[in-house]
Order: structure tokens, then C-alpha cells, then sequence
């Protein structure tokens, strides 16, 4: 099962979201470490699948420094909902975990600028502030997203 704060009726991994321990073990996470420091081709590491951000910052710190002293990896990306649905997990230890040379971008996934509410700002703010650059990524949702079928018209006098 992955890990996730939240159930998005609409995510691909819904079927596999729930409690459960599905963190890579030691063995696992060190052949992944492994495999890209093998392949020089690897400049991009993303961090998605469930949340990432749920990790402690006592958990990722160590594998942030492993791909950090990767010569070839130069940008290091994670994929959240946590700074909008579970906002108090972005604290200053976490912002110092993802605090590295290599740059670490932030995908804010939103449905709606109704989520961003004042601990979501904080929380971004928070992450921006510190240099971590932000992006957002937006499911299209029907009638939430996405413009209705019929635009409504008016003739010009």
C-alpha cells in the first residue's frame, strides 16, 4: 500500500492508497541509489507515489544526501498534496531536509484555489521563502477545472 494523506477519488493509485508499509526497505533503497549513480544518463529524480512529503524529515534527509552526492542528478523533484491538505507537516525540519545543493522543486498538486486556505499558505510560504521553487499541478476536474460544454454568447449591438 502507498502512503497518502488523502483519498483523491480521481488518482491512478487509488486502488493501492491506504495504511500500510510500502516504503522501500534498506536493501531496496540502496540498489535504487545503486542504479543511479550507475547510469549518468539520470538527471532527474522525482519523489511521487503516494506522498513523498509524508516521509519524517529524519527519514529523507538521509536519502536526499545520498542523491545530493550525485554528481549527474541536478534537479531533485517531489510530488504533494501535503502543503494543502495536511499543511502543519511542512515545518522548518523538513524545509532543512529538502534544503540541498542539488535543487529541490516542489509540485503542489491543487484541485481548486479554494484548498490554498491560511495553513496552506503558510506552508507554501514557508517552502518559497526558503528558495525551495514551487509549482503547482492540477487535475482536470469536470465543472471544477474545466469549462462548461456551452460558453454562453452575446451578440455585440
Amino acid at each position: 500500500m502507498l502512503v497518502c494523506p488523502v483519498y483523491c477519488r480521481f488518482c491512478f493509485r487509488r486502488e493501492v492508497v491506504g495504511p500500510g508499509d510500502s516504503m522501500l526497505k534498506e536493501g531496496q533503497l540502496a540498489a535504487a541509489l545503486d542504479y543511479i549513480r550507475s547510469h549518468p544518463e539520470i538527471w532527474e529524480v522525482i519523489f511521487t507515489g503516494g506522498d513523498p512529503l509524508i516521509m519524517s524529515p529524519s527519514r529523507l534527509r538521509p536519502i536526499l544526501a545520498a542523491l545530493d552526492a550525485i554528481e549527474h542528478v541536478k534537479v531533485i523533484r517531489f510530488h504533494t498534496r501535503v502543503p494543502v491538505v495536511d499543511p502543519d507537516r511542512v515545518t522548518e525540519e523538513l524545509v532543512g531536509a529538502l534544503t540541498l545543493d542539488t535543487p529541490v522543486w516542489v509540485v503542489v498538486h491543487t484541485n481548486h484555489s479554494q484548498e490554498i486556505g491560511p495553513g496552506a499558505r503558510r506552508a507554501l510560504r514557508l517552502l518559497a521563502g526558503s528558495g525551495i521553487p514551487l509549482v503547482s499541478q492540477t487535475v482536470l476536474l469536470k465543472g471544477v477545472t474545466t469549462p462548461p460544454r456551452r460558453w454562453r454568447t452575446c451578440s455585440a449591438p
